[in-house]
C-alpha cells in the first residue's frame, strides 16, 4: 500500500459510472459522461449535458473516531464521496412525459450507481489497474436528493433547464503512513 492516491480513486469512480469497469453490477456504457467539473456555469453544464447527462465527483476525508494506534505504517481515513448527476431539460421537456422521463432516467442511473458501489471489490482498482486503497472496494450509500429542478423558461434561447441529483457515499481508505 502507498500513500493516498486520489487520482486512482477519482478515476475508478468515473470508470465504474461510465461503464469502463465491466463485470458484476456494471453500469451501461453511455448512461453518463464524465465531461463536467465542479463549479461549471449553468450554460457550460447545459452544453455538456446536451448529448449525454454528465456527473461530477466531490471527495472529502475525515479522521476515524477510533484510529489504529500510532506510530504505525497502517493509516485509515473515512472517505466521503458526493456524485452529482446533471440532466438538461430542453424546451421539449416542458411536455409532461419528457419531463418525467428525465427524472425516471436519473433515478434509475442513481440506483445503478448505488448497487455498483456496494459490490465488494468494484472500487478496488481503476480500469488502468491503479489501486485505490478503498477498503473492500466498497462505498456505502448514505442518501440521495434532488438539488435542482429548474424547468426551461418559455422562449429561452441558451442552455435549458437543469435537473440535478446528488448521492452521498462513505467508505474507508487504507494507506501506508510514512514512519521515518
Amino acid at each position: 500500500m502507498a500513500l493516498l492516491n486520489e487520482d486512482a480513486i477519482r478515476d475508478t469512480i468515473a470508470d465504474v459510472i461510465t461503464g469502463a469497469i465491466a463485470g458484476v453490477r456494471a453500469i451501461a456504457v453511455g448512461s453518463l459522461s464524465a465531461d463536467a467539473a465542479e463549479g461549471m456555469t449553468d450554460l457550460a453544464l447545459a452544453s455538456r449535458a446536451l448529448p449525454l447527462p454528465v456527473f461530477t465527483v466531490a471527495i472529502g476525508y475525515e479522521p476515524l473516531d477510533d484510529p489504529p494506534p500510532q506510530p504505525s505504517n497502517l493509516w485509515l481515513e473515512q472517505i466521503n464521496v458526493a456524485i452529482t448527476q446533471t440532466y438538461l431539460l430542453s424546451t421539449a421537456a416542458l411536455q409532461p412525459d419528457e419531463y418525467r422521463a428525465a427524472k425516471a432516467t436519473s433515478a434509475a442511473i442513481a440506483s445503478a450507481i448505488r448497487i455498483a458501489f456496494s459490490w465488494p471489490g468494484k472500487l478496488s482498482m481503476s480500469a488502468a489497474a491503479a489501486p485505490t486503497g478503498i477498503l473492500s472496494g466498497v462505498l456505502r450509500w448514505n442518501g440521495s436528493s434532488v438539488t435542482r429542478d429548474q424547468a426551461p423558461q418559455q422562449g429561452q434561447a441558451e442552455g435549458g433547464g437543469l435537473y440535478q441529483t446528488r448521492s452521498d457515499f462513505t467508505g474507508f481508505v487504507q494507506t501506508a503512513a510514512l514512519t521515518s
